[in-house]
Formats: structure tokens, sequence, C-alpha cells
């Protein structure tokens, strides 16, 4: 174990910490973006239905001001 350590403190020195790439899974980080995307999706169309009983509730209240 400390061996390893040693290892990879000796591999830092040697690499420049601005040409470190850490190991990304792309087909991961793709799910990822899809599942944000279908999501963002969802929250927009929840969003308009609130908004559109907002502004019938509005407008019901308007009519019964007038009355």
């Amino acid at each position: 174990m400390i061996q390893l350590q040693k290892q990879d403190s000796k591999r830092r020195k040697i690499m420049p910490e601005h040409n470190f790439v850490p190991d990304i899974n792309l087909a991961r980080l793709e799910e990822e973006e899809r599942i944000a995307i279908k999501l963002l999706g969802e929250i927009a169309g929840i969003r308009e239905i609130l908004l559109s009983k907002k502004e019938y509730s509005d407008m019901w209240v308007d009519k019964e001001k007038v009355l």
C-alpha cells in the first residue's frame, strides 16, 4: 500500500497536474445528459400547466369581482 502511494506520488511529480485526464465513462455521461434533458422537459411541461391554471384562476377571480 505504501509502495503504491510512493509510486503515485512520484507519477504526480513527473506529470504536471494540468495534463491529468480523469477516467470518464462517456456513455454514462451521455445517458445522464439524456436524463437531465428529459427531466427539464417534464419540469417545463409542469410549469406550463401551473401557469395556465394560475391564469385561469386569475380570470375567475376577475369575473367574480365584476359580478
